[in-house]
C-alpha cells in the first residue's frame, strides 16, 4: 500500500497533513484521523489535485488496542477530483477545494 502511494503522488509537491486526530465519541472502539490532502499525481503527464479531506477511522481490538480495521471517508466525491484534475477549467462549477490546513485546525479544534 505505502509503495503504491509513494508511486502515485508526486514527492515534491504532495502533501498529507493532520488536522485532528481523536478517540471517536460515536463509533466504539475507533479512532478517527482527519487529514487534508493536496499535490500532485503522477498518472500520464501528471495532474494537480485539488485540496480535500479525509476521514480514516481506524477501529481498535478493545482487548489490547491493535488496529482490526480502517475505513477512509473523503470529503469529495470521486467523480469531482478527476473532473478537477483533468479539466481544471471546470474548478468554478464544482466543489471548492479544503481550506488550508491552519484554518482547518481552528475550525475542528477550538481552543
Amino acid at each position: 500500500y505505502a509503495r503504491g502511494v509513494h508511486r502515485l503522488f508526486d514527492q515534491k509537491t504532495a502533501r498529507a497533513e493532520v488536522v485532528l486526530c481523536v478517540v471517536n465519541t460515536t463509533v466504539a472502539n475507533t479512532i478517527t484521523v482527519t487529514w487534508r490532502l493536496s499535490g500532485s499525481v503522477k498518472v500520464g503527464p501528471g495532474f494537480d489535485i485539488k485540496p480535500y479531506v479525509v476521514y480514516t477511522d481506524l477501529k481498535v481490538d478493545p482487548s489490547n488496542g491493535l488496529v482490526i480495521f480502517q475505513e477512509d471517508r473523503f470529503s469529495l466525491p470521486g467523480w469531482d477530483l478527476l473532473l478537477s484534475a483533468f479539466f481544471p477549467f471546470l474548478r468554478p462549477m464544482l466543489a471548492p477545494a479544503a481550506a488550508p490546513v491552519e484554518e482547518l485546525r481552528k475550525e475542528m479544534c477550538p481552543v
